[in-house]
């Protein structure tokens, strides 16, 4: 039967929490595959709906369930362990009944490093990682990551230690992935405004993603 009630709630998941967005015409019965995106400021749980709103807003998300995890500010889930992000996703996949395969993480400044965190704990798991702004850190590109589409953005106004990610990064992933561009948004700085359109990285991540 189809459940067609529209409805955004925090859910908790074993010892995490997050925003979990359905899509519009959510049917109970079928399996959806998870956009996990991070907020930056540790995804503090005051900050979430503006990072909602700017930064994981596409019309392309509209056949995910977004998960967007939060947090009180007593931790942020960069500090996570691979084990504890193993576990983290299982619990997902479990309470949300989500597909094993097609998610998709992005992240913006400190999220943007947890997004690769992510996919590296299990990169067959994802399709991609859209990250404004974001880095690899250290993490390693496997032969596991060949099939994955990524992109890195930053504002063109962003720091120079944010843009020194975007770049290695790039150096890192260069003929490790299937897809991996490098795009500067103009006009931006860290911190994206309301009003702000990402639809252009969206269309290009997703572009890709078909094609793939």
């Amino acid at each position: 039967m189809e459940d067609t009630l529209q409805y955004n709630k925090i859910i908790e998941f074993d010892k995490y929490k997050a925003l979990v967005i359905y899509p519009k015409k959510y049917n109970a019965c079928a399996q959806y595959p998870v956009f996990i995106g991070f907020s930056g400021g540790n995804q503090n749980i005051n900050n979430i709906d503006f990072f909602n709103e700017v930064y994981f807003n596409s019309t392309y998300l509209e056949k995910y369930i977004k998960v967007l995890p939060v947090t009180d500010n007593t931790f942020s889930y960069l500090e996570l362990t691979p084990q504890e992000i193993k576990d983290f996703v299982e619990a997902i996949k479990t309470k949300l009944n989500a597909l094993g395969t097609g998610w998709i993480a992005a992240g913006t400044s400190n999220g943007g490093l947890v997004a690769f965190n992510f996919i590296s704990s299990n990169p067959k798991l994802f399709s991609g990682v859209l990250v404004m702004p974001g880095g690899i850190g250290e993490n390693t590109a496997t032969e596991e990551w060949k099939h994955l589409v990524i992109i890195l953005a930053h504002g063109v106004k962003d720091s120079v230690d944010w843009k020194s990610h975007a770049e290695q990064t790039k150096e890192k992933l260069k003929n490790q992935v299937n897809y991996l561009a490098h795009i500067e948004l103009a006009g931006a700085a860290h911190i994206i405004k309301r009003g702000y359109s990402l639809n252009h990285l969206y269309k290009q991540f997703f572009t890709e993603i078909i094609k793939s």
